[in-house]
């Protein structure tokens, strides 16, 4: 019998709860890493195959670490990786909205609405926001505008 066959994941030693943390912690890892390095793609497959709470990982520290650095990078790169213009990435990107919208990364809403065009949830998200009312009298009033919103 090979050294490999005898392995486990449960070690005599190691408790349940420390197995579960481990888990854990390597599945942290991992989104990490599909986030550093900018493959969103992945990322949804990651978190739709493992059942892993994505969105109780944005809420820690090192899902902080997701934070968008400027719009119109953000918009670029994201709408790159996630290939909106074909099902399966229009998907994904719905996918990650809705995660990033409960934990209320507005910066990640208002790239991922403008890439699917969803108006209204831009809308919704900056309700109440002087700069937004500006912008939307700016653009009612301007023929160049009119069909952004």
């Amino acid at each position: 019998m090979s050294s490999f066959s005898r392995l486990t994941i449960s070690s005599p030693w190691i408790g349940k709860e420390q197995n579960v943390a481990i888990v854990n912690k390597t599945l942290e890892d991992h989104a990490s890493f599909l986030i550093g390095k900018s493959e969103f793609r992945e990322l949804v497959v990651f978190v739709k195959a493992t059942h892993f709470d994505f969105s109780a990982f944005l809420r820690t520290e090192r899902g902080k670490a997701a934070r968008l650095d400027g719009f119109a990078s953000a918009l670029l790169l994201i709408g790159q990786k996630l290939c909106v213009d074909e099902l399966e990435g229009f998907q994904d990107a719905e996918f990650l909205l809705s995660h990033l919208r409960t934990v209320g990364f507005q910066e990640w809403v208002v790239v991922l609405t403008t890439l699917l065009r969803q108006v209204e949830v831009l809308v919704e998200t900056f309700q109440g926001d002087n700069r937004f009312k500006a912008l939307a009298r700016l653009q009612s009033n301007s023929a160049g505008f009119t069909n952004f919103c």
